[in-house]
C-alpha cells in the first residue's frame, strides 16, 4: 500500500501516535530541561525569531512540581513511541521480515545503550527508569497497531 494511503487511512495513528508525541516530548526538553544542552544552541540558530526563555518563563513556576521521571525519561520514550509509530504507519502497520530491523532498530539501541552504561561501555549513568520508557516507547505502539504478516 502506497505511505500516502496509508496516512490517510490512519490520521489518528499519524497525529496521535506520531505528531502529538514527539511534540510532546520536545515541549519537555524546550520547558523545561537545563539550557546548557546542545539542543538550545540548535534553537538558536534556526530559530532565533521565537523567544525562547520567554516561552520558558511563562513555566518556570511549574518546573517544582514536575517529577524526575517526568523531565529526563518521558520525553525519550515518547521519542521512541514516536519513531516506532511512524514506521509502522509507514508500512500500514503491517511488521513482516523485511521491515522488522528498521522498526525495531532505533529502539534497541536505545535500550542497549541504557544497558550499556550498566558495566561503562556507554558513557552515562545507567537508569531503569529510562530503560522501562524505552522498553514501553517500543512495545506500546506494537500492541496498539500491529498487524503481522509473514511473507517468505
Amino acid at each position: 500500500m502506497p505511505v500516502k494511503i496509508a496516512f490517510k487511512k490512519n490520521k489518528n495513528q499519524f497525529y496521535f501516535g506520531h505528531i502529538l508525541t514527539l511534540t510532546a516530548g520536545a515541549a519537555i526538553y524546550l520547558l523545561f530541561r537545563e539550557k546548557s544542552l546542545l539542543m538550545f544552541d540548535w534553537l538558536d540558530i534556526y530559530f532565533s525569531f521565537i523567544d525562547i526563555e520567554a516561552l520558558r518563563n511563562s513555566f518556570k513556576d511549574l518546573r517544582p512540581f514536575l517529577p524526575e521521571w517526568f523531565l529526563f525519561s518521558l520525553p525519550d520514550g515518547l521519542w521512541v513511541f514516536s519513531f516506532v509509530s511512524i514506521l509502522m504507519l509507514t508500512w500500514d502497520n503491517i511488521i513482516t521480515r523485511h521491515n522488522f530491523l528498521w522498526i525495531i532498530g532505533v529502539p534497541i539501541l536505545a535500550i542497549f545503550s541504557e544497558l550499556g552504561q550498566i558495566n561503562n561501555f556507554v558513557p552515562g549513568t545507567f537508569d531503569i527508569i529510562d530503560l522501562l520508557f524505552y522498553t514501553f516507547g517500543f512495545l506500546v505502539p506494537l500492541f496498539l497497531f500491529k498487524k503481522i504478516k509473514l511473507q517468505p
